[in-house]
């Protein structure tokens, strides 16, 4: 009977050992499964926010990140700091990347079995990629003495907590900590950087169209922008306006938006030729053309009186050159004014049938409402540049090659200039006349249209009106020849940091859980 006894406590024994270690197995395997849905959560979690942060909309909170962690949406959406240059909605998070308050519904997932994971953004390490440390980098500037920039990445640390829930309750929890190198990248194309740091797609960066019309360019937020009266067409929409919000700039175009941005466009071009620097300048630095007149720049040894005195060869930097060398035409003027139904032409035409000999004209002084900077006149009056293919062609107002924009450059004082620097205006005329292929930069410019007149280039000023059935038309290849001449669009030999900068993650450095 004892016997019997202990065999059966022996049996009951070893069953309830056998029940336990099964038990204590379910368990640990209940707590692996607990901690797997809470790193998988985590992990979606990760992805979703570099997901999102890689989108077009968003590549600017990249290297702003800082303000995930203490604006909301609407605040981030407002704030200036996430430059958004190219026409696009500004950035727009949604609620992805809330660090407090109740986790969304959106980072809930509901799981087959009736369990659920949840998953939250809780930290983000921006120090290490902010605007200022991610550069495409830029070669020395001979014309300011700024040494060259070098490419440089940046890193974004970002925290996601997954959480695994059953029946409503935490039952576990895992921190994935991820470090990504941020990169520079042009906005419509693949990687590049300075000598091809980041990748090796060798074009130029290009420009939204909308940069090759820019109010507000005084960038103190006085921007104008006003069409009134008759119907007008702008083959560009939106336009852009440089202020801090978009209470700085007047948007008075009904048909066309406006974006406004908040950017540093290059200054002018420097010029060694100051005849016309003053105050007082001479007489013969108010040119009058009064009857119809073409330039030739390869021909400068035969240009007329007053242009003769008042212009010189320059370098393509600026500054004097001999007359074997030279690889511009630069012109000191105080104004410049057409008479009525008067037609004037520069043919930028170079010696061979493939150069360009450009000419830049220089306004360095202020002018009034009624003294004007340049007064195209009214009628059939015209300013054109044309590319004679070395004289293969005539120049007329219907056959003028195929000049570009950047080759006939008017610049005007720049921002913060001493005096005799200060507003500008410029009115390009009344009635069906054309001021064609050029790039106007007058930054404190006050630049006015009337009638039917054309404009076929680039404008860069402050203030912009016109009255009446206007014409603006901004060519990609005007603007890419911009591009070029102010040296800014993220290429081998760009002097500026280009304003049409986009970011991406490129590779994971770190990635830890705990």
């Amino acid at each position: 009977m004892a016997a019997t006894f202990l065999i059966v406590m022996a049996v009951l024994l070893g069953s309830l050992a056998i029940s336990n270690r099964s038990s204590m197995a379910e368990l640990a395997s209940a707590y692996q499964s607990q901690g797997r849905d809470a790193k998988a959560a985590a992990d979606i979690g990760m992805a979703a926010v570099v997901s999102e942060l890689n989108r077009h909309r968003n590549r600017q909170l990249l290297v702003n990140a800082c303000l995930l962690e203490t604006a909301t949406p609407s605040a981030i959406a407002a704030n200036n700091a996430v430059k958004v240059v190219d026409g696009r909605a500004f950035a727009n998070i949604g609620a992805t990347f809330l660090t407090s308050t109740t986790i969304p519904t959106a980072q809930t997932l509901n799981v087959g079995d009736g369990s659920q994971q949840q998953w939250r953004l809780v930290d983000v390490d921006c120090s290490g990629a902010t605007a200022a440390l991610v550069r495409q980098g830029t070669v020395a500037n001979p014309m300011s003495g700024a040494a060259a920039v070098p490419p440089t990445t940046g890193e974004l640390t970002l925290t996601v907590r997954g959480f695994a829930l059953r029946g409503g309750a935490v039952v576990a929890t895992s921190t994935l900590q991820q470090t990504l190198e941020v990169v520079p990248k042009c906005l419509d194309r693949s990687l590049r950087g300075l000598g091809n740091a980041f990748g090796n797609d060798i074009r130029r960066c290009a420009l939204a169209p909308n940069f090759g019309f820019v109010a507000g360019a005084a960038d103190d937020n006085t921007g104008d922008l006003v069409i009134s009266g008759g119907s007008y067409n702008l083959n560009v929409d939106p336009v852009t306006c440089i202020a801090t919000s978009p209470s700085g700039c007047v948007d008075g175009l009904s048909r066309t938006s406006v974006n406004v941005v908040d950017i540093n466009l290059p200054p002018p071009l420097p010029t060694a030729n100051t005849t016309c620097r003053s105050a007082t300048p001479p007489a013969s630095c108010n040119v009058t053309v009064s009857s119809d007149l073409t330039l030739a720049t390869r021909n400068f040894a035969t240009w007329p009186a007053p242009w003769n005195t008042l212009c010189s060869r320059e370098d393509v930097n600026g500054g004097a050159s001999p007359p074997g060398t030279f690889q511009t035409i630069s012109c000191s003027l105080n104004r410049l004014s057409t008479s009525n139904n008067v037609e004037l032409f520069i043919d930028t035409s170079g010696t061979t049938a493939a150069e360009s000999i450009p000419v830049r004209l220089h306004f360095p002084n202020a002018s009034t409402s009624g003294q004007k900077s340049v007064t195209r006149g009214n009628g059939s009056s015209g300013i054109f540049q044309c590319d004679s293919d070395v004289g293969a062609i005539t120049c007329t107002t219907t056959t003028q090659g195929a000049p570009r924009a950047a080759d006939m450059a008017l610049f005007g004082c720049r921002t913060g200039a001493p005096a005799p620097c200060g507003a500008q205006f410029l009115d390009l005329g009344n009635g069906n006349g054309a001021s064609q292929s050029m790039f106007l930069y007058f930054p404190l410019g006050n630049v006015e249209m009337g009638g039917t007149p054309d404009f076929k280039g680039v404008i860069w000023t402050n203030d912009f009106r016109a009255n009446g059935n206007i014409t603006v038309t901004i060519s990609p290849s005007d603007l890419e020849s911009v591009c070029g001449l102010m040296k800014f669009c993220g290429s081998d030999d760009s002097m500026y940091e280009t304003f049409a900068i986009d970011y991406i993650t490129r590779a994971v450095k770190r990635h830890t859980y705990s």
